[in-house]
């Protein structure tokens, strides 16, 4: 016997659907980290996949250019905005003499800078 709406309704929190399906959108639009903490799951961050990231005065690629750091360069990680191919985190360099947003495609999550 089908079960209703109404009955699947009682046996699931609604919150609890609502976050459970809006997470599994993130995740596919965006890396797998991005449910993570609310802030791309880590509180460093390095550039992979670029030989020289942009680094931007607002989330956009109209922002003004602060800078440009090479792949492998660590990041703190300030918080992230967006989703899929419109996300940008906002991050510093660990002596904080850079800070801006960068594309996230072009970050991945580390553990901290290497020292």
């Amino acid at each position: 016997m089908p079960v209703s709406a109404q009955d699947r309704a009682k046996r699931s929190p609604p919150g609890r659907i609502a976050a459970v399906s809006i997470c599994a959108l993130i995740a596919w639009l965006a890396p797998p980290a991005a449910c993570e903490n609310g802030t791309y799951g880590a509180d460093w961050l390095q550039v992979r996949g670029i030989d020289k990231a942009d680094v931007r005065s607002r989330p956009s690629g109209g922002g003004a250019l602060v800078a440009r750091l090479p792949d492998g360069a660590a990041l703190r990680n300030k918080g992230c905005a967006g989703s899929g191919s419109l996300r940008w985190c906002q991050v510093e360099t660990p002596d904080g003499d850079i800070a801006g947003w960068i594309y996230a495609r072009f970050l991945s999550r580390v553990a901290g800078p290497e020292n």
